[in-house]
């Protein structure tokens, strides 16, 4: 979703869910350009005033296999 989609969910200013995303407070937010997209799985937390996301299976997923593949990838260079 995006930051004023957010906005309207959560009830609260783009501003704040935009200075979220730039403090990598929102998991999974992803810049594009000039524009955030947020996980539909992004969930409000208040608490200490934080926002935070709760990924899917499949999000975990896909980030542990970027790591593995990013360790791979180095190790591959190492022995090139």
């Amino acid at each position: 979703m995006t930051i004023p989609e957010a906005a309207r969910l959560w009830r609260i200013s783009p501003q704040n869910i935009r200075t979220a995303c730039e403090g990598r407070k929102i998991q999974g937010a992803v810049r594009f350009g000039r524009s955030w997209l947020i996980p539909q799985s992004a969930q409000l937390h208040l608490e200490e005033g934080k926002i935070s996301a709760v990924p899917s299976a499949s999000e975990r997923w896909y980030q542990q296999r970027l790591v593995e593949s990013q360790s791979e990838w180095q190790q591959f260079i190492e022995i090139h």
